[in-house]
Order: structure tokens, then C-alpha cells, then sequence
């Protein structure tokens, strides 16, 4: 039987992260995210045993996409993998004929198991020659040259349902190697110059950032050098969507939501000018973009609560009675990060409490659960762009219209509902950031004003919206969602129609740039 298996350096599927609660509690497996690149094998199942691979890399060698394409294992078994014996019967053991459920093979097995975690092939504990291990041969598609890797039979009496091993290459792979280097964008929407890019730089320089900025377009914007962006501004947003420039809104940060609808990339992290640096506990700076990735690449679990919250985290698992069926989770939309400092309170709040400064860091992630609506805030918000971009859509606000300071509440309603028709999930927690500077209460409150009194009606609509199973799309439901806010909020203000126009048309607009393949 060949066993088959892809390498890949993504966030592992959420059953594996279970893999280090079930080994040998001396083993030592790298986990994911370390400092240096980690690599993670999904392997094939059989009814009784598990496989686990264990590439023995050398400082100077790596693979990466690699295959494993043939069985060069030698010996006296039937050339199965999980018989323990040469007739053929399932004999609890290795295709070579070793029983490991037996109690005097048990240590074997644990040497073996050990001798896999313990690290590569250069290292005097890994025996390549050990009864335990199967030698399988592998072709680098990089480079066409062929690798051994080793496989070893593991009972499912030690690991449950499914194994997953990471392997932690050493030198070969340059640690500083950026997680979705090529596959996000973060969008900044500014007034100002982004100076405050030169405390993020460490983290946000690998990657490419789209620049919308608000306000008089014959401004200049200056950012740092060293950073790979491309920078519209109202002329630019009326060139390239011409009459549908109507849906992005003018002198508020709304405007941001059209880096997203321009962006070519799967994810994308949005994040606001007066946001720095947060440190944790520990004084250890934190890496906000790659905390969303993290949350974004790994499932959620909105149709049943886990107390333990996020399952998927390192340390974390589903409790005592969390149903088996829901295991798997369902794949993450939109990750919701917070801020220390200075809180995202309305402007009644801040009048209220002018002083007051979040320090409170709560180390957890957890899923928002379906049929619970909850108030977004888009200054440190990462999303997969192909799952739920078209949703992402920050209404109108700012200059001419009765409203602000809703911008980022409206796309987060619109979004869990139709998150929640489509079975995607929404993360809220880790990471934190430093928001630096308070906004002007009084200011604030002409602009939210209206809000507040609207609110009143628009939770109870975003509570019982139902959306009709046909629409299956992004762009359906959203379509669906706004003719529905004609015919129900139009009656509490006709701002609510123009909105509603302008939720076609953003889809429109969104269409146009980004035609289906």
C-alpha cells in the first residue's frame, strides 16, 4: 500500500492539532508557527493503524511540494502497512511482521515514536535502522532529486482518528520566511502620512500594502521607504469606477473597503493609521498579522460552543462533550482583533468614562456563535477575501450623508448573517494592538447620533433577516440582503434606500473588477 502525502506549510486541518495531546508526554514536536519554517504532513488512514513520516533533513537540504511516489520498504511482511503478520492478518503490527500491541514491543514502539520527534537525521538519537521505521522514497518536484523519508505504524489504541506530524526543517529553510507573503494585502485607509508604518515595519514589510486615501486628493501622502504599496485617492477611485464611485464614501474611513474590492489577493488585514505595536504580558511585541493568519487559516466552530474556546489553539481542545460530528469546524471568515489603550467605545462612553484605558490582555480566540450578531471594528480586522469579500462592503458614510461611525458595525451585520446562512465562521479575540489616540467624543456623537437611535431597529432586522437557500453566493445573499433593508428599513429613513441602492451597486462595481473565472 503506498501511502500518499502532501507537504504544506498552512495552519494544519483542526482533528491534527490533537496529535501532541497523544504522544509519549517526553516527546518533543515542533509546533506550528516557530521561528523557523514548519512543515506539516497529512497522512493517509486505515482501519485499525496510523502512519507518520518523519523526513530526516540534513542542515543543507529541504524539500518542498513534495510527493511521496514509491514503497522501497524491504523485509519479510506482506507489504501492507498495518498487518502484523506474513498471512496476511491483522495482526496489530508493522507490515515486517512486529506486533506493537504487544507489551514486549511497547518500548520499541515508544523508541521508535521518540526517535521521530527527537530530530533529524544527523542527530545520534534517530535510528534509521530501528524495527519501526519504513523507508519510503520521495521526489522533489523542486528539484527532481530523490529523498527518504520514514513511516512508522502507530496503533489506534495511541493516536485517535487521525495523525499529523510537523516537521520542523532546520537551516535549509530561511526562518524569516513570512506566512501568506504573496496571498494578502493590507489596506490603510489615512488622512495623514504613515509614519506609523516604521514601528510596524518588522512584521508588515514583507508585504503588499494598498493605501486609500480619504479626503483632498491633491494632499501628498508620504510612507516610509522600503515598503511595496500602491496608494489611491479620490481621483483614482472615479477613474476606475467611474459612475459607481457612489458607493465609497468620502472623508471617512469607510473609504478603506475599496483597497478591498482592487485587491487580487485571497486575504487581507485592514488596519488603522493610529494603531502601533501592542506587547503582551511577557513585554514580547506582538505580531497582529500573523495572529490573523492564524485564526484565519485554522476552522471556527459557530453551531456549538466550546468552553475551552478556540479548540485549534496550542494548549486547547474540544472538552468533554463536544460532539465528534462537529470536530472539523467549518473554514474561517473573518478574523476580529482588539486593542489595548485606548477602547472602541461610542461616544455616550467616552463622555462618560474620558480616562479609561483598556489593560486588560485576555489570551483567547473563540468563535462568535451562529444566530449571535456582534459589533465589528474594522481598525484591526483580517478577512478571507474569497470566502466573504463581497460582504465587506462599509455602507455609505461621511460627507453628505446623516451617519457615521457605522461604517465598520454595517459590514459586520451584513457579514455574520450571510456567514452564518453559508456555514463560514468568525473569530474574535487575539491579536491586540495599541490604539494610540482618542477620537473627539463630541464629534463623535454629531456623527453617531442618528446611529443610536437606528440601531434600535437594525438589530432586530439583522436578528430575524432569513436569506432564501438558492442564494448560495456571496453576492446572491448580499443582493437578497439588500433588497430586504429597502423593504424594511426604508420605512425607518430614507437613508436606508439610498444604502440600500448602494449595496447594488457595490456588487456591481465588485463584478466588474473581479469577473468570475
Amino acid at each position: 500500500m503506498l501511502i500518499s502525502a502532501n507537504i504544506t506549510s498552512t495552519t494544519p486541518p483542526p482533528r491534527f492539532l490533537s496529535l501532541h495531546n497523544h504522544l509519549p508526554s517526553s516527546a518533543s514536536v515542533p509546533r506550528p508557527f516557530s521561528t523557523a519554517k514548519t512543515h506539516l504532513f497529512s497522512l493517509s488512514i486505515t482501519p485499525t493503524h496510523h502512519h507518520a513520516l518523519f523526513l530526516p533533513f540534513s542542515t543543507n537540504s529541504s524539500v518542498t511540494n513534495t510527493d511521496i511516489i514509491t514503497d522501497i520498504s524491504s523485509g519479510g511482511g506482506n507489504g501492507e502497512i498495518g498487518r502484523g503478520s506474513n498471512n496476511g492478518d491483522d495482526g496489530g503490527g508493522d507490515e515486517n511482521g512486529n506486533n506493537w500491541n504487544d507489551d514486549s514491543n511497547k518500548k520499541n514502539r515508544d523508541e521508535a515514536l521518540m526517535a521521530m520527534a527527537s530530530g533529524p537525521a544527523h542527530d545520534p538519537k534517530f535510528d534509521s535502522n530501528h524495527p519501526a521505521l519504513k523507508p519510503l522514497q520521495v521526489i522533489d518536484e523542486s528539484t527532481g532529486q530523490q529523498q527518504v523519508v520514514y513511516s512508522v505504524t502507530i496503533p489506534n489504541s495511541i493516536l485517535i482518528k487521525t495523525l499529523l506530524v510537523e516537521i520542523q526543517t532546520m537551516a535549509a529553510i530561511e526562518p524569516s520566511t513570512p506566512l501568506l507573503k504573496d496571498e494578502l494585502d493590507i489596506v490603510i485607509p489615512t488622512i495623514r502620512n504613515l509614519d506609523f508604518l516604521e514601528m510596524w515595519r518588522p512584521f508588515f514589510q514583507p508585504y503588499h500594502l494598498i493605501i486609500v486615501q480619504d479626503g483632498d486628493p491633491s494632499k501628498k501622502i508620504n510612507v516610509p521607504e522600503g515598503f511595496d504599496y500602491e496608494l489611491y485617492n479620490r481621483n483614482d477611485i472615479n477613474k476606475i469606477l467611474g459612475p459607481k464611485a457612489s458607493c465609497i464614501s468620502f472623508k471617512d474611513s469607510a473609504c478603506r473597503c475599496f483597497g478591498y474590492m482592487v485587491s487580487k489577493k485571497k486575504y487581507i488585514f485592514t488596519i488603522d493609521d493610529d494603531c502601533f505595536v501592542a506587547k503582551d504580558p511577557t513585554g514580547k511585541e506582538i505580531n497582529a498579522l500573523e495572529q490573523h493568519i492564524k485564526n484565519l487559516l485554522s476552522p471556527s466552530t459557530p453551531f456549538f460552543f466550546n468552553t475551552l474556546y478556540d479548540p485549534y489553539r496550542d494548549g486547547a481542545d474540544f472538552v468533554r462533550g463536544y460532539p465528534f460530528s462537529l470536530r472539523e469546524g467549518v473554514p474561517t471568515a473573518v478574523s476580529h482583533g482588539l486593542w489595548l489603550n485606548i477602547p472602541d467605545y461610542d461616544a455616550p462612553t467616552q463622555l462618560v468614562k474620558p480616562r479609561e484605558r483598556n489593560t486588560r490582555y485576555v489570551d483567547a480566540v473563540m468563535t462568535i456563535p451562529k444566530g449571535t450578531l456582534f459589533p465589528m471594528c474594522g481598525m484591526n480586522l483580517g478577512f478571507n477575501r474569497e470566502l466573504i469579500g463581497p460582504a465587506m462592503y462599509f455602507g455609505l458614510m461621511g460627507d453628505g450623508q446623516p451617519i457615521g461611525r457605522y461604517d465598520d458595525m454595517w459590514a459586520g451585520w451584513c457579514t455574520k448573517v450571510i456567514c452564518d446562512h453559508l456555514g463560514l465562521g468568525i473569530k474574535t479575540g487575539l491579536p491586540y494592538i495599541w490604539h494610540s489616540k482618542a477620537s473627539n467624543p463630541f464629534v463623535n456623537l454629531k456623527k453617531e447620533y442618528k446611529g443610536i437611535y437606528w440601531q434600535e431597529e437594525l438589530i432586530p432586522f439583522f436578528q430575524s433577516v432569513t436569506l432564501p437557500k438558492d442564494s448560495t453566493t456571496v453576492q446572491t445573499c448580499y443582493l437578497e440582503l439588500a433588497k430586504q433593508v429597502k423593504a424594511k428599513l426604508g420605512k425607518v429613513d430614507d437613508y436606508f434606500n439610498k444604502l440600500a441602492d448602494a449595496m447594488v451597486t457595490w456588487i456591481e462595481a465588485w463584478d466588474e473588477l473581479n469577473p468570475s473565472t
